[in-house]
């Protein structure tokens, strides 16, 4: 993320009050403008406004945010609302991407935590470690412009450690997707085809 900004004011350190305003810029993101106060009152106190709105004393906030992205092409927002004491923060709230509404959950505390629900299905993220458990893959393809259907369910970390797999339709083509032991397999059901070679056995289920 990159930040650009500037603040005015001043006084003595026990009634001092900045004035402050700038851009922030992050990935997949619209520019964010924002405002907003730093000053003392019994103890710092702050409050911004803009896309991501918060007000705190000292190390502990909360706030509220909607902010527009953009993902492969296509168009999508998020909002909710957060607290939090220093670096550990928890929030949740709910989107559209492309047309797809989800609700999401999570936060910071030492760790990454993140749980995402749509209407087929759930992904959620801890530390390193992406789970996903996707029912019906339909309404997440059609949000990202693919003719998919199936189902997919799996655990990998960032690291390419887990196991994997997909029971699809690409159009009228099935497709099936095996990971596994860093290993990804693929067959073509309707064409008598597979990647590496051999066909894909067994499932994992979490």
């Amino acid at each position: 993320m990159e930040v650009q900004g500037e603040a005015w004011g001043g006084g003595a350190w026990g009634g001092f009050s900045l004035e402050v305003r700038g851009e922030a810029r992050a990935p997949y993101l619209e520019p964010l403008a924002f405002r907003g106060r730093v000053w003392w009152e019994e103890g710092v106190r702050y409050r911004l406004e803009g896309p991501v709105a918060l007000e705190g004393e000292g190390l502990a906030y909360r706030g509220r945010f909607r902010l527009p992205f953009r993902l492969l092409g296509r168009e999508g927002w998020v909002q909710g609302d957060f607290q939090g004491e220093g670096l550990r923060v928890l929030g949740e709230g709910e989107g559209r991407l492309g047309g797809l509404p989800f609700a999401f959950r999570g936060g910071y505390a030492g760790g990454l935590s993140l749980g995402l629900d749509y209407a087929g299905g759930r992904v959620e993220v801890r530390g390193e470690e992406v789970a996903f458990a996707l029912e019906e893959v339909a309404p997440l393809g059609e949000a990202l412009g693919l003719a998919l259907s199936g189902e997919a369910a799996g655990r990998v970390s960032l690291g390419g450690e887990g196991e994997a797999w997909a029971r699809v339709r690409y159009g009228s083509e099935p497709l099936e997707v095996d990971y596994g032991e860093g290993v990804l397999r693929l067959f073509l059901p309707g064409r008598g085809w597979a990647w590496p070679g051999g066909r894909p056995g067994g499932r994992w289920r979490g």
